[in-house]
């Protein structure tokens, strides 16, 4: 599947919304609206078309618009990471709320992938 900026790649009744916008060298995908059992497959559907597609571009997963994750939401984030990484794609997560900034601290998940400096 090929992806280009701006493109919407989800949508569903569970209500989550997920684009692509390059900034500059890098590529933000923006996730809005929360990500649990019910929605991380549509996550992780759309890292694997963005990352598909990619080799050497910094990927950054915007979490603004994201008021809830739960360890499935995690394992997303996880599995993208690696990919990521096989492909030579340093992959980071940016704006994330504090309840969900929180559970990537408990998890150990921001340390290892990284917060982008704010307002990037």
């Amino acid at each position: 599947m090929h992806t280009e900026p701006g493109q919407l790649l989800s949508t569903s009744a569970a209500d989550l919304r997920i684009t692509l916008t390059n900034i500059g060298h890098l590529l933000r995908v923006s996730v809005a609206g929360e990500v649990d059992f019910a929605t991380s497959g549509e996550l992780r559907a759309a890292l694997d078309a963005v990352l598909a597609d990619l080799t050497g571009t910094p990927v950054e997963v915007d979490l603004a618009e994201v008021p809830f994750l739960d360890s499935s939401g995690v394992h997303v984030l996880l599995d993208a990471y690696a990919w990521a990484a096989d492909r030579d794609c340093p992959l980071v997560v940016a704006n994330a709320q504090p309840v969900v900034r929180r559970v990537l601290e408990i998890t150990g998940v921001l340390a290892l992938l990284g917060l982008a400096p704010a307002g990037r």
